[in-house]
Order: C-alpha cells, then structure tokens, then sequence
C-alpha cells in the first residue's frame, strides 16, 4: 500500500513532537545526522526530508508576525515579517525553503539554551510567579554571584556541561576563594536554580549537580566572624572612639557619623536599626531607646538589563526577620551622645538622618585610623564589637541575645561560637605542664 509522504511526516510529527521544544530540535538534528550518515531506502529518505520539513516549519512559523508566510510571485520571492528589536522587519527568499532555513536560524538564536540565557530567564519567572516572588534584594544577591563565579558559562549551553566539568569547577571556585561549606552552598544556589528551572521546562531531564561529590573539596572551618563582621579589639575600639571625637572637634564636617558611629558600638544595634530610631523612641526620663523599626536602602533590579539600582530608602516599621520591638537601658555616654546629636538640630523625626555609603565610609576611616585595615571593617562590625565584648565580659549567651534581639539561641552563637573555644583555648595554653606550680584547670559547667 502506498501511503502520501507528506501525510506520512505530518503523522510521525504529530506522534513524535513532544511539548518541549529543546526535544523537537533534538528530532530535526537526529534526522539530519541520519540522512547524512544512515544508508536509507528512497521512501524512508523522503519520510525524514518531509519530517525536517515540517517540524523546521512549525518553529519558524513562531518567528513570524501572526505565523504568516506568503508567497509574491510578481517578485518571485517568498515573505513573512518578524519582529527584531521591537519593530517589524520582513524576510524574503527566493523558495519557501530557503525562507524556512532564514526562519528557523533566527529562531534558534532566539531559543538558544545557554546558561546566560536561562538565568535571565530563571530571574523574570522567580521574580513574577505569583507565589512567594523572588524579592529584588534576593535577585541582586543572584545577579553580583554570577557575575562573580559564572561569567565563564555566559554562552555555553547547559546540556554541554557534564557534572565532571562541574565538579572541577566548583572544587576550583572553593580553593581559590577560600570558602566555607555555607557560602559555598550559597553561590551554589545560582546553579541549582538554573537547573531547576531547565528542568521544569523540560529542557534538561535531571540536575547533574545534585551527583557531585564534595568529599575532596577543601572547605575552610566556618568562623562567624571570620566570614561576615570582623569585630575591633578592646584596643582598637579605644581608638576608633579617639578618631570620632577628634572629628567632632573640627569645624565644617557633618558631625551626624561620629555621634553615629559611638551610639552604635557603644549600643551594638544593627545600622538599620539606628537609622530607623525616632525621637519618639527616646525616653530621656527613664534613660531607655525602643527599638522597634528599621531603615533600609531600597533595591531596584531590572532582570531584562540584569542591572541593579538604589531606589530610595525604605522606612520599615519592624525589625528584621520581624523579630520582636526591645527596650534598652541607656548609659549616660550615650544620653550624652543623643544630646549633642539633639543639639545639632536636624530636620525630621529621625534621630540619625545617615546616607548608607557615607556612613561605611566613616568605619573604614576609623578603621584605618585604629591601625586595622579597613577593607576588613564595615558598619555591622561595630555590632559585632559590642556583642563580642559583651559576651566576653559576662560570659551569657542569654545576655548577648538579649541586646542583640536575636530569635534564637543558635542565631547570638554564630557570633560567639568561636570566642568559646578561643577563651578555653587561652585558658589551656596559659597553664603550666611541666613546672611548677600548675593550677588545675577549672572545668566549665
């Protein structure tokens, strides 16, 4: 029985085709390789020509304004119009043939599934589903790791990756940059998402970075710290103080930073939370500040440009993580520090009207002023200061998470984690072994 080869192609298309469009390209590659290389009766070379046909046309009609093809045989050209850059442009060719290759290639460029192109596309859906929406903060989080770690897969596709590569690559970013498991998993997390997304567009069929073995890599010990807030020693502290009232005694700077800067090491509050404290939040009577808002930089991220700009700031009336409004005691130093700021008498409710950069730029001077170097140093180093000295002082975690207003335990121990073994350390190695007289230690509780 004879069967029509055009009706023959539209059948095997119709059966074949699946919804992803990355496995319907793999078909036409997987004909072209066989009329290339297989040795094919003449009908079954006609059935796969006919399938090419067909499933190069499907695609390269999604280019084409409304699907349209159309033939001027006045010209002798075949026609369809395509949008480019936001405006109609018509493509010609002499055979519709011709037109289709033109078309398909374009749409090929278009629908290339590079890495790059995933992780833009990745950052629009997270960003636009309507549950849980990825936040701008997050997406600019994404956006600098990238940059950071991932330029070299811009333009390689996801499918030539093998997780061997994958695992090099990784192993290599961890040596080079000395990385913690945590941050490691946190730059991670620009890769598993572009996976994921793949996979929920049938792109690829699984997540080759879920097979790595990270057994050989060579993760540094995680010290809280070490990693985010370096806090001042007792010395330094004493001297980034010397530094801010020696600024307070020039004429002509704006005395707001320095007076800043002592109320929050001397306070250990996040810099959110001092700039969000309002006069109303300062019971001069009783000698107490309620914390319970916070000011932030607003993020503005443009995932078409992958651009990432200052949007204002954002008055918040919580605290982060939304952890509970606290009280606290104020000593005289700072009912003294709030009274020069008073006297300065600025515009506004807010007691510390600071402008982020120009306030981190004022901790690295005093930084560099207390002989530390300052690109070690930031404004959430003054917190870690005080939260360090604190403990040190009194021993208490409870404590500690009480000024912090930290939610949990574990939160106020990543600050302290590595002070515990430091102290008994000290303590061990203080101690005499082989003269005398040793102490015995005193075992902790």
């Amino acid at each position: 029985m004879k069967h029509n080869i055009g009706d023959l192609a539209d059948d095997k298309c119709t059966k074949m085709a699946v919804p992803s469009s990355n496995l319907d390209n793999n078909l036409i590659n997987d004909c072209t390789n066989l009329l290339r290389n297989a040795t094919l009766d003449a009908e079954s070379q006609a059935l796969l020509i006919a399938m090419n046909k067909k499933l190069k046309e499907k695609y390269a009609r999604q280019v084409c304004v409304n699907g349209n093809i159309w033939e001027q045989p006045s010209k002798g050209l075949w026609l369809a119009k395509v949008r480019k850059d936001g405006k109609k442009k018509q493509i010609s060719a002499a055979t519709k043939d011709k037109l289709i290759d033109k078309l398909y290639a374009m749409y090929q460029e278009e629908h290339t599934y590079t890495m790059g192109n995933l992780f833009r596309e990745m950052l629009a859906y997270k960003m636009g589903r309507r549950k849980k929406p990825l936040s701008e903060k997050t997406a600019s989080e994404y956006l600098i790791d990238w940059k950071k770690y991932y330029s070299e897969f811009e333009n390689r596709g996801i499918t030539d990756i093998s997780a061997e590569e994958w695992h090099d690559f990784f192993m290599n970013i961890v040596n080079e940059n000395e990385m913690s498991k945590k941050q490691f998993y946190n730059m991670r997390t620009v890769a598993n998402s572009i996976m994921s997304y793949a996979i929920s567009r049938k792109i690829i069929p699984y997540n080759p970075i879920r097979d790595i073995n990270t057994f050989d890599f060579d993760f540094v010990e995680e010290s809280y710290n070490q990693v985010k807030s370096k806090p001042f020693t007792q010395e330094q502290s004493a001297k980034v103080f010397e530094w801010c009232q020696q600024q307070l005694e020039k004429d002509n700077i704006n005395k707001i930073y320095p007076l800043a800067l002592m109320f929050q090491l001397i306070m250990g509050l996040r810099v959110g939370e001092v700039r969000g404290i309002e006069w109303s939040d300062v019971d001069f009577e009783h000698k107490k500040v309620y914390i319970c808002q916070q000011t932030v930089n607003g993020i503005s991220f443009d995932a078409d440009t992958l651009t990432v700009g200052y949007s204002g700031e954002n008055h918040l009336k919580h605290l982060k993580a939304n952890e509970n409004a606290r009280q606290l005691m104020m000593s005289d130093e700072i009912i003294q520090v709030l009274k020069q700021v008073k006297a300065l008498d600025l515009p506004g409710e807010k007691v510390f009207p600071l402008r982020y950069n120009t306030y981190n730029s004022k901790v690295k001077e005093a930084a560099k002023y207390a002989g530390a170097d300052p690109k070690d140093f930031h404004t959430h180093c003054l917190r870690a200061t005080r939260l360090t000295d604190l403990y040190y002082a009194c021993g208490d975690e409870r404590v500690v998470q009480a000024l912090a207003g930290h939610t949990t335990p574990e939160m106020t121990h990543k600050y302290i984690d590595g002070l515990q073994s430091k102290q008994r350390l000290d303590q061990i190695m203080s101690q005499n072994i082989y003269s005398t007289p040793t102490q015995p230690l005193k075992q902790e509780k």
